[in-house]
């Protein structure tokens, strides 16, 4: 269970997802239960596989969820690649040093070693997975994505830039806040609220009583080198990167121009893209 855990907290890391843990705990012990196949008859290879893969299936489902199969079958592969690499590593550094020590039955290792000693031995491999998924990470153009922001049935595309100066944070919420300017994001925003992002804030606050949209805006103070103030945000219906990475954000809109031909959102430096 100890190590399903890890494996699928690994698995999330790569695949950018936000970890459920009590799913994750859930899925963990289901899939520790398929360790006593060890002590039945031999199992015919093309049976266990079927087995293993049903399992893990199920294992995957409960702790990421079903959006669509595209995404379902990419979870299952980065779950299989995690297996795979934590196998690789147990077993090289296992049978290396104690090929003695360990017994292998319908595609279950045992491993007579200490309870400290695999703790040990999986926070290493755990950190060996994200190392892999760093340099995986240094070798794709991760400086641009694609972003789809929706808005009571509206929609606009663009460009978004991780920009490591924003760690911009609605101190209510915790939602992280992305940044992109009026003139871009305009097309979506009711015609009626259009002079509270051109005018002061304080004077325009009461159009929001007679506008639907006044109950997604929240108002978020910043803090920066040459001074503070403060910034109108909204709460979008979704926020997409690369038409699958789904972020629960806040979108501010600044009055000053950010958008160019390469972006036209500042993405938050803390996001897990």
């Amino acid at each position: 269970m100890f190590i399903n855990y890890f494996l699928l907290i690994s698995s999330s890391k790569f695949l950018n997802l936000k970890p459920h843990y009590g799913r994750i705990i859930f899925s963990s012990f289901i899939g520790s239960l398929f360790s006593i196949i060890i002590f039945f008859p031999k199992i015919h290879f093309l049976i266990l596989f079927f087995i293993k893969l049903i399992l893990s299936g199920i294992i995957v489902f409960i702790s990421f969820g079903y959006n669509n199969i595209l995404k379902y079958g990419k979870n299952l592969f980065v779950f299989f690649l995690t297996s795979f690499i934590f196998a690789g590593f147990i077993s090289f550094i296992w049978s290396f040093f104690s090929p003695n020590h360990m017994y292998y039955n319908n595609g279950i290792f045992y491993y007579n070693i200490s309870a400290i000693t695999l703790v040990i031995t999986t926070i290493i491999c755990y950190f060996l997975i994200g190392f892999i998924k760093l340099i995986f990470n240094k070798f794709q153009n991760n400086e641009y994505y694609d972003v789809l922001l929706s808005v009571d049935g509206k929609e606009i595309l663009g460009k978004g830039f991780l920009d490591t100066g924003n760690d911009l944070i609605d101190i209510f919420t915790g939602k992280y806040v992305v940044i992109t300017d009026f003139e871009y994001i305009k097309p979506i925003i009711p015609n009626d609220i259009h002079n509270i992002f051109i005018d002061n804030i304080e004077g325009s606050l009461k159009n929001l009583s007679f506008s639907s949209f006044g109950k997604r805006i929240k108002i978020i103070p910043y803090n920066v080198v040459n001074g503070d103030g403060l910034i109108i945000s909204f709460k979008p219906d979704k926020f997409i990167i690369n038409n699958e990475i789904s972020l629960d954000v806040l979108v501010g809109i600044s009055k000053s121009t950010i958008s160019n031909n390469n972006y036209n959102f500042l993405l938050n430096n803390n996001l897990k893209i």
